[in-house]
């Protein structure tokens, strides 16, 4: 990813952290959740994204 790219991803992901924290702090099982499964998904991205960039460096 180009630094920026990684910069927004990274910010996005603190946000979606911090939200979940919130949501189930408060007891609010369905945005939790939702915010839960959000997190989910840009980890899952990210492994995906690294494993495609080590596998694709030159030797």
């Amino acid at each position: 990813m180009i630094r920026q790219q990684f910069y927004f991803f990274m910010i996005g992901v603190i946000i979606y952290a911090a939200l979940l924290y919130w949501a189930a702090s408060h007891d609010f099982w369905l945005p939790t959740a939702f915010f839960a499964y959000l997190l989910g998904r840009r980890v899952v991205f990210a492994y995906r994204v690294d494993r495609f960039n080590r596998m694709n460096q030159p030797k």
